[in-house]
């Protein structure tokens, strides 16, 4: 992530879909990303093998989405709460869920 994070150009994306994401992939920069790109669609779907720390991790980032209203953010993952998946996917430009 933090590579794509020093490609130019991306701004002019509108959509941006990441797949099979493993626990590797770095929080913080993570956040970085999604904060940096306000303009642009962006969903993460991870593995589903990723730990329960990681999990709460993604929740934390999660919530800080949810509750600054940012919208155009998705962050998928096996098991995390229902509720605010739905809140996440309210919030979408496009209707993605052909990709899932």
């Amino acid at each position: 992530m933090g590579n794509i994070l020093k490609l130019q150009n991306l701004e002019n994306l509108e959509l941006l879909l990441f797949h099979y994401i493993p626990e590797s992939l770095n929080i913080r920069d993570l956040s970085v990303f999604i904060k940096k790109y306000k303009d642009m669609e962006i969903t993460f779907h991870f593995n589903g093998n990723i730990s329960d720390d990681y999990k709460n991790q993604l929740d934390e980032l999660i919530d800080e989405i949810i509750e600054s209203e940012v919208h155009e953010r998705l962050i998928r993952y096996d098991g995390q709460d229902e509720k605010k998946l739905k809140i996440m996917e309210s919030r979408r430009k496009y209707d993605i869920k052909v990709f899932f």
